[in-house]
C-alpha cells in the first residue's frame, strides 16, 4: 500500500497525469490499479503505425487529464506484460475502466481519443433536451452518434432503456449515445417514423437520421445487430487505421480513389459520394457502404487489397461476401479515367447489385491471399489449422528429402557419412 502511494506521488511529482506514461512489469499494477482510467498502448519500437500513434498520444494525454491517463508498455522488451494481457501485433491498444480491462478497436485520431476519454468520464447514455445538449452528443462522436428519439412525449419502458445502455456499454469505444426528447433536435421528420412511439437511429451533422426499422427495438440483440451495420459516416473516409473497423458493417465497399494532391478532386469526389448516397434507394444503402480514399497515399494498400492503382480519379468495389470480389469502372480500361457524378456512381452501385458489373479478374492466390488477409485476425481456429496444415506440410517435405538422399537399401550407411562429411570440408 505504502508502495503503491509513493509511485502515485512520484507519477504526479513528474507531471505524469498529463504526460505519458512508460509501464512495465514493476510499476504496473501499482499504477493501473488505483482505480483511474487508463488507455494503454502496448507497441514495438520498430512498428511503422506505432510511431505515428506516438505523436498523437502525446497530445492527447494533457487534454485528456484527469479524466484519463495515458500509458505505453514496450512488448518487446516487457514480454511478460504481452504475454500477460495476451498482445500478439502492434499496436495492442487497450484501456481499464472500472476496473476493467477491455479492447480498445475505434479511431486512432487525436479528435477520437480525446472524445472517447470524455465519454467515459460521464453516464453512459446522456439525456437531450435542447440544442446544445445535441451539440455536446456530437462533440463527444467521432462524428456520428446514436439516438433513441421519444415521439409524443413517449418515454422508453425500463425494458428498451436498459436494453439501450447495454447497447451503449458495447459500442462505447466507438461513439455517444443519448436519449432525445423532440425529433426536430436530430433532423428527424416525425412523419416518416411510420407513427413509432421511440426511434432508433444514427446522427451525423448535416444529414437526416438514418432510421432503424421498427424491429430493431425488440431487444439489444436487435440494436446491436442494426448498428453494427449501420453506424459509420454517410461518406466513410477509408484510412489503412479504420479499415477493419468499417468492415464491421459486412457492406460492399463502394470507393472512390482520388488523388491527394489535389484538393479540387478530393473535394468533388467527396461530394459525388455524398450526393449519391443520399439519391440512393433503401435497398442500394442496405448493401453499399460509400466510401474515399487518398488513392494515391494508400497506393501499397489497395494493391493489398487486389485493386488497380491507377489512373486516379478511379471508382472500384470490395464485396466481402462474395469471397473479396473486386469490382472495377470503367471495366477493363485501365487507361481511362473515371468522371466524378452521381449518377455514374449510383450507375455502378447498382450494376453490382443487379449483376450488370462483372467481376475484376484475379488469380485464385490473389483470392485466397485477401481471403487470409481479411480473417486472419479475427479467427483463432484459422490461424491454428494454417498452422497445423503448413507444419504438417514442412514435415512431410522434409521426410521425402531425407528419404531421398539417405542411404539405399544395401548400402552401408558410414560411407553416405563420411561423403557428406567431405562435402561439408569443401564448403
Amino acid at each position: 500500500m505504502l508502495l503503491r502511494a509513493f509511485a502515485s506521488v512520484a507519477l504526479l511529482a513528474l507531471g505524469g497525469s498529463a504526460a505519458v506514461v512508460d509501464l512495465h512489469p514493476k510499476n504496473f499494477d501499482d499504477l493501473t490499479s488505483d482505480g483511474s482510467t487508463w488507455f494503454l498502448d502496448f507497441y514495438a519500437p520498430w512498428c511503422g503505425h506505432c510511431k505515428r500513434l506516438n505523436p498523437i498520444l502525446d497530445e492527447v494525454a494533457p487534454l485528456v487529464a484527469p479524466e484519463m491517463r495515458i500509458g505505453k508498455i514496450d512488448a518487446t522488451q516487457h514480454k511478460s506484460l504481452a504475454k500477460k494481457f495476451d498482445v500478439h501485433g502492434y499496436p495492442s491498444l487497450r484501456y481499464i475502466h472500472n476496473g476493467e480491462m477491455l479492447d480498445y478497436d475505434a479511431g486512432r485520431t487525436k479528435m477520437a481519443l480525446v472524445a472517447f476519454a470524455k465519454r467515459l468520464a460521464g453516464p453512459i447514455v446522456r439525456t437531450v433536451e435542447t440544442k446544445e445538449q445535441i451539440v455536446e452528443l456530437e462533440a463527444l462522436s467521432d462524428g456520428v452518434y446514436v439516438v433513441l428519439v421519444s415521439l409524443n412525449g413517449v418515454r422508453p419502458s425500463e425494458e428498451v432503456l436498459s436494453a439501450f445502455e447495454s447497447v451503449a456499454k458495447a459500442f462505447e469505444t466507438r461513439t455517444s449515445f443519448g436519449l432525445v426528447a423532440a425529433p426536430e433536435l436530430v433532423n428527424l421528420d416525425a412523419q416518416s417514423a411510420d407513427a413509432s412511439a421511440l426511434v432508433l437511429g444514427v446522427a451525423e451533422s448535416g444529414e437526416k437520421l438514418r432510421m432503424a426499422p421498427a424491429s430493431a427495438l425488440e431487444d439489444g440483440e436487435s440494436m446491436t445487430s442494426w448498428l453494427g451495420k449501420n453506424l459509420h459516416r454517410r461518406v466513410q473516409h477509408l484510412t489503412p487505421s479504420n479499415y477493419r473497423e468499417a468492415m464491421k458493417s459486412g457492406k460492399i465497399f463502394l470507393i472512390f480513389a482520388y488523388d491527394g494532391a489535389d484538393e479540387d478532386t478530393s473535394a468533388a469526389a467527396h461530394q459525388a459520394m455524398l450526393s449519391a448516397s443520399r439519391s440512393a434507394t433503401d435497398e442500394v444503402l442496405e448493401r453499399i457502404l460509400f466510401c474515399i480514399v487518398e488513392g494515391a497515399r494508400f497506393s501499397k494498400y489497395m494493391r493489398r487489397l487486389g485493386a488497380r492503382t491507377e489512373p486516379f480519379p478511379m471508382l472500384f468495389a470490395i464485396a466481402q461476401a462474395e469471397g473479396d470480389a473486386i469490382y472495377h469502372m470503367p471495366d477493363d480500361s485501365e487507361d481511362q479515367r473515371f468522371e466524378a457524378s452521381d449518377a455514374a456512381i449510383l450507375d455502378f452501385a447498382n450494376g453490382i447489385l443487379d449483376g450488370r458489373v462483372p467481376i475484376y479478374k484475379q488469380s485464385l492466390f490473389k483470392k485466397a491471399y485477401l481471403w487470409l488477409l481479411h480473417h486472419w485476425n479475427k479467427d483463432k481456429q484459422l490461424k491454428l489449422a494454417v498452422t497445423v496444415t503448413l507444419s504438417m506440410v514442412g514435415i512431410a517435405l522434409v521426410f521425402l528429402f531425407f528419404r531421398e538422399e539417405g542411404p539405399t537399401p544395401g548400402q552401408g550407411g558410414r560411407e553416405e557419412e563420411q561423403d557428406v562429411g567431405e562435402d561439408s570440408k569443401d564448403d
